[in-house]
């Protein structure tokens, strides 16, 4: 199994801790443009893979699709994008030398590290409920103010579903990479069928800049304000695989003056209220990120048969863990990452009725 190579990134700073003196801890929004039809994009979804992988608890990861079975109409591609794809933008802003806020994807991580060191006023935090009768999902964004601040700054709500896989041109993703020695894609195909694409798109609430009235134009430090915001999820979307994001931003049209000040995100499968168990037990990943090895717990509550294989984010098998019969209760299974690249993967236990997948972060 080829390993995939992270020689287009180097760490240029530790991701332990980024803030600013006397300033809030940033967390920073990648949003890029694609589409399953543009055979470049497959390149893109690698390098935000691995961007987020180096970043896994600063850098919160979102792709607007276009004209595709994933394509969310609304205002964020009319207001931001040049028509181009994949290119991307990092927290809204206008960088240096740029002239709007769309930037090539060989650029992100510069940015993404450039915000992350960068000053902002306030700490955002997420909560999340979800009714899982009417699939309605609600989520209060909570800023408090570090410093004060100055200007229209608004919240929005986003939400995100990993893993979508559809049939046809919609879905299978055109790979311009299949002939290319040493791509990651090299070989998989063109077009990829079956391709799991993450951080898809799916709602932005209320809009691209936001509600008016709720955050005053001059804030003084220490004040806190917030917003409540309901979705109901459509039944096709897979509720153990959506995120919610929240964001407080300068909510301003002109190019150079608009752009997310911070941001928090929440994955809905651990409010308690959905958490799942497996029709068979439950499983749990420590540590997690690893750089050598992790322990898999299992906690079953019957025998099983089942396998236990670790996927990368291609969904291609790269170490089958164990296969056979595991008795009730308890068990821990030690296993080496030695041997693979730094990157996001899956580890699935599958029997005959039911599976249960854990994200694993390789650092």
């Amino acid at each position: 199994m080829k390993k995939i190579s992270l020689l287009f990134f180097t760490i240029l700073i530790a991701h332990s801790s980024f803030s600013q003196t006397n300033g809030a801890t940033k967390k920073v929004v990648l949003e890029q443009f694609n589409g399953a039809w543009n055979g470049y994009c497959p390149d893109s979804d690698f390098i935000m893979e691995n961007i987020l992988t180096q970043y896994p608890d600063d850098v919160i990861g979102i792709s607007i699709h276009s004209l595709d079975g994933m394509a969310y109409n609304n205002e964020i591609e009319s207001e931001f994008s040049i028509g181009a794809t994949p290119v991307g933008m990092v927290d809204r802003k206008k960088f240096t030398g740029e002239s709007n806020e769309i930037v090539n994807r060989i650029d992100w991580e510069n940015y993404v590290v450039e915000q992350l060191t960068s000053y902002t006023p306030a700490e955002v935090n997420l909560t999340i409920s979800y009714d899982s009768a009417t699939r309605t999902i609600t989520g209060t964004i909570t800023a408090e103010f570090i410093d004060a601040a100055n200007g229209d700054m608004r919240f929005v709500m986003s939400v995100v579903e990993d893993d979508v896989i559809g049939s046809g041109s919609d879905f299978d993703q055109t790979n311009y990479y299949n002939n290319i020695p040493g791509h990651p894609f090299e070989g998989s195909g063109n077009p990829i069928v079956g391709y799991k694409h993450s951080n898809v798109l799916r709602a932005n609430l209320p809009g691209v800049y936001g509600n008016e009235g709720i955050i005053p134009s001059s804030v003084e430090a220490g004040s806190i304000y917030s917003e409540t915001f309901t979705y109901i999820l459509p039944a096709n979307y897979d509720e153990t695989k959506i995120s919610v994001v929240g964001f407080l931003a300068f909510s301003v049209p002109e190019v150079g003056q608009r752009k997310i000040l911070n941001a928090d995100q929440k994955l809905l499968s651990e409010v308690l209220s959905i958490k799942k168990e497996s029709l068979f037990g439950s499983l749990s990943i420590s540590p997690n990120p690893t750089n050598d090895q992790f322990t898999l717990n299992l906690s079953l509550r019957e025998t099983i048969t089942a396998d236990i294989i670790m996927y990368n984010i291609f969904g291609q098998e790269v170490k089958k863990i164990a296969s056979g019969t595991f008795t009730m209760g308890n068990q821990a299974i030690h296993v080496s990452v030695e041997n693979l690249s730094k990157g996001i993967y899956y580890v699935t236990t599958r029997t005959s009725d039911d599976t249960l997948t854990k994200k694993l972060v390789v650092k």
